[in-house]
């Protein structure tokens, strides 16, 4: 649960509070967190749906640890790397933050983590160099979005200078 808090602080840091930025594909969100994800939460619990402006912190630790932490598993994943996935969830959702993991590994990118993605990941010699190299495959993620829409360059600066900043805490 250590590192789970670890790097909830470092994703809160970057993912302040209410935002609606014409150009986020995401369109509405509140510490990171859409609209249509907090939709989705609060139907599962029962709760009727509102604005995502009123999330509460609880809320928002629920739904990050069950559906970034958990579902990209990084509980089974040792520091740092356990962080640094954990960030790139919430930026591209755990599928991709898992198929990041899967191609540094040199594995089958299948976004699901199996057997075979936690032996790759237990032969890891360094955990750090591993975090360097999963980070170099973001910086050219978010650089291919924008190559892809420009429209997306308005965002580019702060992935990367939140790349940069994981890659400090992290070596």
């Amino acid at each position: 649960m250590e590192d789970y808090k670890k790097a909830l602080a470092f994703t809160l840091r970057y993912e302040g509070g209410y935002a609606n930025h014409p150009n986020d594909k995401g369109g509405e969100t509140n510490r990171g967190i859409t609209h249509t994800t907090y939709d989705t939460y609060r139907k599962v619990k029962g709760l009727p749906v509102q604005s995502v402006k009123l999330i509460t912190d609880e809320e928002v630790n629920d739904i990050y640890y069950k559906m970034y932490w958990l579902t990209a598993s990084c509980d089974k994943l040792p520091y740092p790397l356990n962080m640094v996935v954990f960030d790139a969830a919430v930026n591209h959702g755990p599928l991709k933050a898992i198929k990041l993991l899967q191609r540094i590994l040199g594995l089958h990118q299948d976004g699901l983590v199996g057997p075979k993605t936690l032996a790759a990941v237990a032969t890891i010699k360094d955990d750090y160099g591993a975090c360097d190299d999963y980070m170099d495959e973001r910086e050219a993620f978010f650089r291919a979005i924008v190559a892809a829409n420009s429209s997306q360059s308005v965002f580019l600066k702060g992935w990367l200078n939140r790349v940069a900043s994981l890659r400090k805490l992290t070596s």
